[in-house]
């Protein structure tokens, strides 16, 4: 018998994995933004990512609450101060996200799905990279628009195995930006990817943005929209976001 049979997952990354695991049978509820895989959003929701209802995930008497991000470590505190089981993985790095894989795989007794998981993704990011050389394309992530935020977190590993220059370094949070910063580093391609907004963002937030009209990006049509889940969420998807992101620069 698993050791966990009742786990309520508050972040889209976790639920992900789980499916990815085969241990979906065993969440039995989810936040209202966990819709991938599309099965997921049959699961019950406990509330947003960052405010579930901490009342309702105990009405579910889980013996698990797998939580993520640091955005969320208010609802883990809530969820101690209930004494309710909850695990907190925080990734920030590309690695981080390949050993949370793996340790939700140890939690879960799913260590050998979570083992060819991981060395499908490495597989699969090796085959992506790029050795170096003399072009490296300077590449901008946003992230969020009011105000202008730049993607952090694993994105600077993604996009420096990919052979791209990027404005933060691995493992730095996300952060707001300013105009003057941008026009130095003129991006040759911006990609969108607002969190939760799907791929309906427009390339319009940037192209009638103040001061960006003359960057190389804009110039050159280069300005790209990612479905947000593809970079923001750390869970096995990431590799599907760097592959779009390569898909792009190699055009």
């Amino acid at each position: 018998m698993p050791r966990y049979e009742s786990i309520v997952s508050l972040a889209p990354s976790n639920t992900e994995i789980l499916y990815a695991l085969g241990a979906e049978d065993r969440i039995v509820a989810t936040t209202a933004v966990c819709d991938h895989p599309p099965a997921a959003e049959d699961k019950p929701s406990v509330g947003g990512w960052t405010n579930p209802d901490v009342d309702e995930v105990a009405r579910f008497d889980p013996d698990l609450v797998l939580a993520s991000d640091a955005l969320q470590d208010d609802a883990v505190q809530q969820c101690r101060d209930a004494d309710l089981p909850v695990k907190q993985f925080t990734p920030t790095r590309l690695h981080h996200v390949l050993n949370t894989i793996k340790r939700i795989g140890e939690l879960v007794e799913c260590e050998p799905q979570a083992a060819e998981l991981v060395d499908d993704m490495n597989q699969q990011i090796h085959d992506l990279s790029t050795t170096g050389g003399a072009n490296e394309p300077r590449i901008y992530c946003e992230e969020w628009h009011e105000p202008p935020m730049i993607g952090g977190n694993w994105i600077p590993d993604m996009i420096q195995l990919l052979g791209g220059d990027y404005l933060l370094t691995p493992g730095e949070r996300s952060r707001t930006v300013d105009t003057a910063e941008i026009q130095r580093f003129d991006p040759v391609h911006i990609f969108l990817h607002y969190c939760g907004h799907g791929d309906s963002p427009s390339p319009d937030h940037v192209l009638k943005r103040d001061g960006w009209q003359d960057l190389t990006a804009v110039q050159n049509g280069t300005v790209h929209v990612l479905h947000d889940s593809l970079l923001n969420r750390p869970g096995p998807r990431l590799v599907n976001g760097m592959r779009t992101v390569a898909d792009h620069l190699h055009r």
